[in-house]
């Protein structure tokens, strides 16, 4: 299956979950990823904004800032995606694709890149949306990158091409792939 269709296929599953499937996938997930050690060893945490029933990773938030780690949110600037700090939610608003961004900030660098997809494999190759965003900054960046995902978005393999960057882990309900 090309990426385009099998964007599709997934995007509309993930869009027909209902609050308590997510809620309840969210919050195992979350439960494997606060155990890793990049995650306790990082300063500085990117994270994203969870929208359209993807897996929501908000909760780590309060239990990084708890360990005194900083958190990072990206922003779209100039057509590529940048960290900033994040200032609490009242500092937030919707950006280009409807996801909320920091309003401000200054930049950071995460250390840690916690990172959504349409699909991975269990190679920790990830499709993403299309844009190339996460690629690009993977490819420029030192950072350890965690994807995370519903059990059902791992596939044994999904389409791949030479600019898509592998995760370093993927983390979902009852599995970390390492």
């Amino acid at each position: 299956m090309n990426k385009t269709n099998l964007r599709a296929e997934m995007n509309a599953k993930r869009n027909s979950l209902d609050d308590e499937e997510i809620i309840n996938a969210s919050e195992r997930v979350l439960k494997n990823l606060f155990v890793q050690n990049e995650l306790v060893s990082s300063s500085c945490i990117g994270l994203y904004m969870a929208t359209q029933g993807e897996i929501d990773v908000g909760g780590t938030i309060s239990f990084a800032k708890r360990l005194g780690k900083e958190i990072g949110l990206p922003r779209i600037v100039e057509n590529k995606i940048k960290f900033y700090r994040f200032e609490g939610f009242d500092q937030l608003k919707k950006g280009r694709f409807g996801i909320l961004e920091p309003i401000g900030g200054r930049e950071c660098k995460p250390e840690l890149l916690v990172v959504t997809g349409v699909a991975f494999d269990l190679n920790k190759h990830r499709l993403g949306f299309g844009k190339g965003y996460y690629d690009e900054y993977l490819s420029k960046h030192r950072v350890f990158s965690i994807g995370v995902c519903y059990e059902w978005q791992l596939l044994d393999n999904v389409p791949k091409e030479k600019h898509d960057m592998q995760m370093d882990k993927i983390i979902a309900e009852d599995w970390v792939i390492e």
